[in-house]
């Protein structure tokens, strides 16, 4: 038997929307070699309420992954779902420059608890407006 060990990080999505349409899409993407869990989520807010889901995407030894791979995988599979949901979106980032020099140039002259426009972190979602 191998045993294979890999270091351990966790990104999650929360997004309102039909979960079982989110299931078929979380599927399809990960036919590439990813790993994820979805779980049904009641979003309660003042003054109202809506049902989605969170994704939970774990590093996983069999499709190990660097943690800026894993992220821009979670950042495609978010924009997917955005497109697939047909719904409008905000983006909440945490953004920590000092991790990498590829980060501290990404980030540079970012505020951490700013908020940005959704296309300053996906340019890809400014592209289809």
């Amino acid at each position: 038997m191998l045993t294979k060990i890999e270091p351990t990080y966790t990104i999650d999505i929360f997004m309102a929307g039909d979960t079982a349409q989110a299931k078929h899409v979380c599927r399809e993407f990960c036919m590439r070699g990813f790993c994820i869990h979805i779980v049904p989520a009641d979003f309660i807010y003042t003054g109202g309420e809506e049902t989605g889901f969170k994704i939970g995407i774990v590093n996983y030894p069999r499709f190990p992954s660097l943690p800026a791979d894993a992220w821009a995988a979670a950042t495609e599979l978010a924009e997917l779902l955005i497109e697939r949901q047909g719904c409008g979106f905000e983006v909440w980032y945490g953004v920590r420059s000092d991790e990498s020099p590829e980060r501290a140039v990404r980030y540079r002259g970012k505020v951490s608890n700013a908020v940005y426009a959704p296309h300053e972190f996906m340019p890809k979602m400014a592209e289809k407006e």
